[in-house]
Formats: structure tokens, sequence, C-alpha cells
């Protein structure tokens, strides 16, 4: 399928190649484009996301950086998108239409995980970059800005939502989950 990147964005035309006049955007057949099942704009709220959980990951940029789409175990997770918002700092889900054996609700966006520190600068830190599913069961979230990668594991319906610790890596879940910082990575340059 043609998204039209990179004259577009999302379903609008992407203004820093609209401005350049190029002979690629304007050949663009828009009428054959796939438009997007979900998109959103820089500097307004995630469409989807209820009052009560914007204020959470509220930064004006956008970058969605990672995408699952979950087959595992538990059922309570089993066909749930994850979305991982970079500049937003948190990581999302859609909740499932017709229950849980439905496909992913794009109306219905919730957040799963989102880290509340703020630098002195009023930025928050760190940065998910990507998810991905573990053998397991598990998913695994990674934060490019510390250089660290969490386990998260389902604890079950009824428990308790935790609130992650220091050692956590500064994450709370609005989900009934455990959280495991697995694995730290150093980065290098090379000269």
């Amino acid at each position: 399928p043609n998204y039209g990147w990179p004259c577009m964005e999302g379903p609008e035309p992407m203004p820093g190649f609209a401005a350049l006049n190029l002979q690629l955007c304007k050949d663009l057949p828009l009428a054959s484009l796939t438009p997007p099942q979900y998109s959103y704009r820089h500097r307004v709220p995630l469409p989807g996301v209820p009052e009560s959980e914007a204020s959470l990951c509220d930064a004006p940029e956008a970058s969605p950086t990672g995408l699952l789409f979950y087959t595992g175990y538990p059922a309570a997770w089993k066909n749930t998108m994850f979305l991982v918002e970079g500049s937003k700092r948190c990581v999302f889900y859609f909740e499932r239409q017709n229950g849980t054996s439905g496909e992913p609700d794009m109306t219905k966006l919730r957040t799963f995980m989102y880290n509340p520190d703020v630098l002195p600068t009023g930025q928050k830190e760190g940065q998910y970059v990507d998810i991905q599913q573990g053998p397991n069961g598990e998913i695994y979230v990674i934060d490019i800005y510390f250089g660290k990668v969490f386990k998260i594991t389902y604890i079950g319906a009824g428990a308790q939502v935790q609130k992650a610790t220091e050692s956590q890596a500064h994450s709370y879940h609005l989900f009934s989950v455990a959280v495991a910082l697995v694995a730290s990575i150093a980065f290098f340059a090379l000269q």
C-alpha cells in the first residue's frame, strides 16, 4: 500500500515537503493512497484518550516509534495493539471492539505506561522507542534515553496496580502489571 510518505503525514500533506513544491508530491495520486487507521497531530491531545489520562502524556510533539499486536498469554492482553509514543514518553493500548476477541477500536486509546518524572528543564525523563513481545508473553519496552529495557509481566485481573520503584525505572502503569529492569545498555560513539 502507498501511504504517501514523505509527501503525506497521516491524512494531511507534510508541511515541510509541501513548502518545497516537489514534483514527487505534485504527482502523488491522492485518490489511490491508503488512509491511516489512526492518526494524530502535533500539539494536540491524542484522539481517543480519556480526559482523566490526557495530562499523563501531554508533550506537544508527536513521534510514534513502535507498535505491537500482542498475540500471547494472558487472554486479557491477547489481540491488544500497543503504541509507543516516543515524544510523549508513553505506551498506549487500543481497547478491543466486542470485548476480548475483537479488533482494536481506533477510537479508544488508553494509557498503559507513562513516565511521571520531570527534569529541571521541565522536560520529562526518558524516551520509550520500541515494544516487543517475548517468547513467554512478556512485553519489553526500550528506553533509548537511559539505555534501559523493561520487562512487563501481567500479574492478574483484580490485582493492585503497582507503582514502579526507583529500580524499576521511574515508570507508572495503569494496568495490573509487574515491571522489572532487565538490562541497561551502554551506547558508545566510535571515533
